[in-house]
């Protein structure tokens, strides 16, 4: 198995807040993107943080509080609002038999198939609040629900074996409260070939159009350019991602918000 993994700044921030790691903890290939809330103080810093400390865990939704305690234990410390810790998180394992991936807040992620089929899936707040696993720390999430008491929660996925002739599927997920939404977003697949990871800033592409109109780039052709990769050998995202920039100046094409990406792929036997 390789893995590798890829962040990039958008061009309405001045500090990128979304990162990616990727690697081995010793029992599991590990993919991991985080994406720090904007109006969240040092969010990137938390982001990061996130990161790292979930990389040692085969996650289980009832000790996801006890394990972020450890970080929020260190505010007091270094002096700094718990709030740094508002951040997305997801989360892809990889073993030779199973494939499981975590969602914790918005995003999403793409599963090729070894029979050559693929699953994308996309995690959708519609008023761009997501629940973050840190507001469990401070009790934020006893009032998130009355601050946005009509938000809706969706889960689209989209299948097939090519994109013009691929399905979707919505799923309303505005019913599942609290640590029940982290568990609907647990999966898990087998034959697996790959499993790329990533923030919602892949719905923030756009591009200028012959009128000189600044128009939105599809997600569903941001996705599918991320993941063809030619090979998975060495720094396979990176070089693929170092492509796409070369081919959306040619095009046009920018990003207003940070994108991460994180893969893991299966050798074939």
């Amino acid at each position: 198995m390789n893995s590798d993994s890829y962040y990039e700044i958008g061009y309405s921030h001045t500090v990128c807040q979304d990162y990616a790691i990727n690697g081995d903890n010793g029992v599991l290939k590990y993919a991991i993107i985080s994406d720090g809330c904007s109006s969240s103080k040092n969010s990137d810093i938390g982001a990061r943080l996130l990161a790292h400390l979930f990389k040692q865990y085969q996650l289980i939704p009832e000790n996801i509080i006890m394990n972020l305690q450890q970080l929020s234990n260190m505010t007091d410390i270094i002096q700094i609002n718990p709030e740094f810790l508002d951040s997305t998180l997801l989360i892809a394992f990889m073993s030779d038999k199973k494939t499981t991936v975590n969602i914790f807040g918005d995003g999403g992620f793409y599963v090729k198939f070894k029979d050559g089929h693929f699953e994308y899936y996309l995690v959708d707040f519609d008023q761009n609040a997501p629940l973050y696993i840190s507001y469990f720390l401070h009790d934020t999430y006893q009032n998130y629900y009355k601050y946005f008491p009509n938000q809706k929660i969706s889960l689209i996925k989209v299948s097939g074996k090519d994109w013009n002739e691929a399905t979707t599927e919505v799923e309303d997920l505005t019913s599942f409260k609290n640590t029940d939404l982290f568990k609907r977003l647990m999966f898990n697949f087998e034959n697996v070939s790959f499993i790329s990871v990533f923030s919602d800033g892949v719905r923030s592409f756009t591009m200028q159009d012959d009128n000189g109109l600044i128009v939105p780039v599809n997600d569903l052709s941001i996705v599918s350019r991320f993941n063809s990769y030619k090979s998975f050998q060495g720094q396979f995202v990176q070089r693929r991602m170092n492509k796409i920039n070369k081919e959306n100046k040619k095009l046009k094409i920018s990003h207003y918000d940070d994108i991460s990406i994180a893969t893991i792929h299966m050798e074939q036997k």
